[in-house]
């Protein structure tokens, strides 16, 4: 029985929770409901304006009217485009003897110059290539006979092991 009784109350708690979130998201979309404990003062009357834009003072003109002056030809401002004017004009034709002639001179623009620069170069060798080598026999073979030197070679100046 007291399992039951607990499980009533947790009932009825979760029933006020949702009737007081609705009471308070009510109050919320209108604050001015008759049951709201605490409304919020009343607008004011809507203020209307004489008018929606405002007028500019403005001082009065200082100018006076000054009549053109007397002339045949109107005077141009710095500022004005000049008027077009008829000026004539020939077409040049293939017949005329007016035709511009096209000469062409030749011009060098590179000029060459000598720069030797020395850089080593890197060649590869093929791989060696596997010989067949015979191989040797048993037979003898006679000694060639070479004569002996008489004399001993003159040393040479750039060996260092040559006496002085």
């Amino acid at each position: 029985m007291k399992e039951l009784h607990w499980n009533l109350l947790t009932i009825l708690v979760l029933i006020a929770t949702i009737v007081v979130i609705a009471l308070a998201g009510l109050l919320f979309s209108n604050p001015y409901r008759d049951w709201n404990p605490m409304p919020p003062p009343p607008l004011p009357a809507a203020l209307i304006l004489p008018s929606p834009t405002a007028t500019l003072r403005q001082l009065p003109p200082t100018w006076t009217f000054t009549p053109a002056p007397v002339d045949s030809t109107p005077t141009l401002l710095p500022s004005s485009t000049p008027l077009p004017t008829f000026t004539g004009f020939v077409l040049p034709t293939a017949t005329s003897s007016h035709t511009p002639t096209i000469t062409s001179t030749a011009t060098d623009l590179f000029t060459p110059t000598g720069t030797l620069t020395r850089t080593p170069t890197r060649t590869t060798e093929p791989p060696p290539q596997p010989t067949n080598t015979p191989k040797p026999t048993d037979t003898p073979v006679p000694p060639t006979n070479t004569p002996e030197p008489t004399s001993p070679p003159p040393p040479t100046p750039a060996d260092p092991t040559a006496e002085s």
